[in-house]
């Protein structure tokens, strides 16, 4: 399962990447290792370090991550308010009176 998953964040950074470098051809330096790094999913200073060792613009890549946050801590919260889920805690509260003999023995 896990070398699926990886398989598949691969494969979507691939077809993000192809869709952006052939979206956007006339936007200066964006060659291929940018293109793929600025879509790839994984962590924004990952990506960069990884984008300025294959010769990517390393400014495009942040960029385009820094979006992405973006634009998941905006949208997410109010998609939820909107459909109306809410979370549920499985634990049960703990305690709410102190033991101070039991603390003391601890």
């Amino acid at each position: 399962m896990i070398l699926a998953r990886i398989a598949w964040a691969l494969v979507l950074g691939l077809v993000f990447g192809a869709f952006l470098a052939r979206t956007n051809r006339n936007l200066a330096g964006l060659n291929r290792a940018t293109a793929y790094f600025a879509s790839a999913i994984g962590g924004a200073s990952e990506m960069s370090l990884l984008a300025e060792r294959h010769g990517a613009r390393v400014d495009l890549v942040a960029a385009s991550h820094s979006m992405r946050i973006a634009l998941i801590v905006i949208a997410v919260p109010f998609a939820f308010q909107w459909v109306g889920l809410q979370g549920l805690d499985a634990t049960l509260p703990g305690p709410q009176a102190v033991h101070w003999p039991h603390l003391a023995r601890l």
